[in-house]
C-alpha cells in the first residue's frame, strides 16, 4: 500500500504473491483493475471504506457512523458493532498502525484483507 494525501495505491496478491488486482484512489476517482472477472466486480470504494475504517482518527469515524452502528479501540483492535452484533474487526500487527501490518476482517461482504504498509525506499524501488 502508497499512501499520500493525494492518492492511494493498493495491489493486491494471492497468498502465493500472484497480483489480484490493483486499487488506485486519487482526484478522479477510484478505481479497480483485476485481471479476474469476479475480482473485477468488487466495489472499490468498499475496500476504500475499510482501510478508512482501519486508519483514520475514531473522533471523525464516530461522527460519521449510522446510529445503529459503533466502533471501538481495544489495544491493537478495532471493531465495529452493528446493533449488538461484531461486523468489522481490524487487528494491527505492532504499536505504529503505521508501519505495522494490519488484518481487516470485513464479516458483512465475507472477506478479509491483509495490509502489509511498504516502506518509503520499497515504494521508491518500485515506481
Amino acid at each position: 500500500m502508497q499512501l499520500s494525501s493525494s492518492r492511494l495505491r493498493l495491489i493486491g496478491l494471492s497468498p502465493l504473491g500472484q497480483r489480484l488486482f490493483t486499487l488506485a484512489s486519487d482526484a478522479s476517482g477510484v478505481t479497480l483493475d483485476a485481471p479476474s472477472t469476479k475480482l473485477a466486480k468488487l466495489d472499490p470504494r468498499r475496500i476504500v471504506s475499510d482501510l478508512e475504517l482501519a486508519y483514520w482518527p475514531l473522533s471523525a469515524i464516530r461522527s460519521a457512523l449510522p446510529s445503529a452502528r459503533r466502533i471501538e479501540q481495544n489495544n491493537h483492535a478495532r471493531l465495529v458493532w452493528q446493533d449488538h452484533e461484531l461486523v468489522w474487526l481490524a487487528i494491527h500487527d505492532g504499536n505504529d498502525r503505521w508501519q505495522s501490518p494490519v488484518k481487516i476482517y470485513n464479516r458483512v461482504l465475507d472477506y478479509t484483507l491483509h495490509v502489509a504498509p511498504v516502506s518509503a525506499s520499497e515504494a521508491d524501488a518500485n515506481n
